[in-house]
């Protein structure tokens, strides 16, 4: 059953493929789900179907694309590695704003990701960011941000690691580096705005309702809204 419930799942997000339903457009598609949807926040993710249905709502800066293997660019407009392999600068696309109407910008990705580093308590997920260069004191308190995150201009992000890492872009498809509106208020639990084609109206432990995002930067999907109760 579960594994039904999450091939569903992966149908519904199929519209990264544009893979698009017309007859959906106007009503609400449903999913049946039997794990706890009660979370959608990268850092806190703890099931597959929660990890599914939060990469409808975010994005990272790359992803990894199965058919030619390779990491491409999401939010991400270009990056590149300095010469010894220990710096990697990344230019973000133009004009993406999160579903709260705030713009995507270089400060705002160091503040995702530091909000998701001291959040997340699963040790595989902080020995990703521990890669980068203060992210060690960071989580232990001795500093108040990552030094290694460096913001050069509105929309380029300089990470310094500790070591050559030139495996270190496909860390960045992990869930745990996708991007979040920190500036959002929201109570202990819900999710932050993110820039993915869908937003959260409403969740709980055993149900979640997901709205079309109509200013999604790739164009607003043709389903209203997925409901999963």
């Amino acid at each position: 059953m579960v594994g039904l419930v999450l091939i569903v799942l992966a149908g519904f997000l199929a519209i990264r493929q544009a893979v698009y339903v017309s007859s959906l457009s106007s009503r609400p598609m449903e999913v049946a789900v039997v794990e706890a949807m009660d979370n959608l926040q990268p850092a806190l993710l703890a099931n597959h179907a929660q990890v599914l249905a939060a990469s409808a709502v975010y994005e990272g800066l790359v992803y990894f694309d199965e058919k030619s293997g390779e990491v491409k660019p999401r939010l991400a407009h270009k990056w590149e590695y300095s010469e010894e392999g220990k710096v990697l600068t990344i230019e973000l696309k133009k004009d993406i704003f999160f579903s709260s109407g705030q713009p995507v910008t270089a400060a705002a990705v160091k503040s995702a990701w530091e909000t998701n580093l001291i959040t997340t308590g699963d040790w595989a997920n902080q020995c990703l960011y521990l890669r980068i260069g203060g992210a060690g004191e960071y989580i232990n308190g001795k500093l108040k941000e990552i030094w290694g995150l460096e913001t050069t201009g509105e929309r380029t992000l300089r990470i310094t690691l500790n070591n050559p890492d030139g495996a270190f872009i496909h860390a960045l498809t992990n869930p745990i580096f996708w991007v979040i509106d920190t500036t959002a208020e929201v109570k202990a639990g819900d999710s932050y705005p993110g820039t993915g084609p869908f937003t959260v109206q409403q969740q709980a432990k055993d149900s979640l309702i997901l709205l079309r995002n109509d200013g999604y930067h790739q164009g607003a999907p043709h389903l209203a809204d997925i409901n999963l109760p």
